[in-house]
């Protein structure tokens, strides 16, 4: 299932499984660039480009979702950038076939708890058998959240138009993702993916309005400068032919 995921923002995984001294394996696709938290710590990503990552990113989940496969760790360092800048979600080690599978398995036992603390949903840190899909969303909100704020979202926290510059059209789509209760987050990637590409029209929408408030002004002083031009030139030539 897992060697099945072939998809541009995924890293491939070509094979896995126990060798003969009884350590685990994995076989994953090459990347050259660099990991989300590594690109973090050199300086805060601008706001196009946190979108851009986080929308590549709900991609990926939700093509891993619809072939029954959830991640469970998604954090910045299982997301890493290629040297064209391009996102591919890495480290399905943990990931866990969901019920809707036909291949589904308890990979995980009832009372253990999988994922990074921090970043892991409500239901994960308890061990729930029933954890699905949404417990990715939850982790790419956190993740949102930290790119946003340079924090973690613990507790009863700020949303990020609180805590930073972020624009406060995110807020609600940060506190959607990070809702306690699955059944209040966004039901899929996809979904997460379409609300932040809404807020990306939004923003973008002032910006081209003033762009086109200019370009009346700009038509007006380039008809003046053009018309003061050939004034000059009958001038001359009228100078010219006296």
């Amino acid at each position: 299932m897992l060697a099945r995921l072939q998809h541009p923002h995924i890293v491939a995984i070509y094979d896995f499984g126990r060798n003969a001294s009884g350590h685990l394996f994995i076989v994953m696709e090459y990347v050259e660039g660099t990991s989300l938290l590594d690109l973090m710590k050199k300086q805060p990503l601008s706001l196009s480009k946190t979108l851009e990552v986080i929308t590549q990113v709900c991609e990926a989940l939700q093509f891993a979702h619809d072939h029954g496969v959830i991640h469970r760790d998604i954090k910045p360092t299982n997301i890493l950038l290629d040297v064209r800048g391009r996102v591919r979600v890495a480290d399905f080690g943990l990931a866990k076939l969901s019920a809707t599978s036909q291949q589904a398995t308890t990979q995980s036992r009832t009372g253990m708890v999988m994922g990074t603390p921090g970043y892991a949903a409500p239901e994960q840190r308890r061990a729930e058998a029933n954890l699905d899909h949404r417990a990715d969303i939850f982790s790419t909100g956190v993740t949102l959240y930290e790119l946003l704020t340079g924090h973690l979202p613990v507790g009863v926290f700020e949303p990020p138009s609180k805590k930073s510059d972020a624009p406060a059209l995110l807020d609600k789509v940060v506190t959607r993702a990070l809702r306690e209760r699955p059944a209040d987050r966004y039901q899929r990637a996809s979904d997460m993916q379409a609300a932040i590409r809404t807020v990306v029209q939004r923003l973008e929408q002032p910006l081209m309005q003033r762009a086109i408030a200019k370009r009346p002004i700009v038509s007006m002083m380039t008809s003046v400068i053009v018309g003061a031009g050939l004034i000059y030139l009958l001038d001359a030539l009228n100078t010219d032919t006296l």
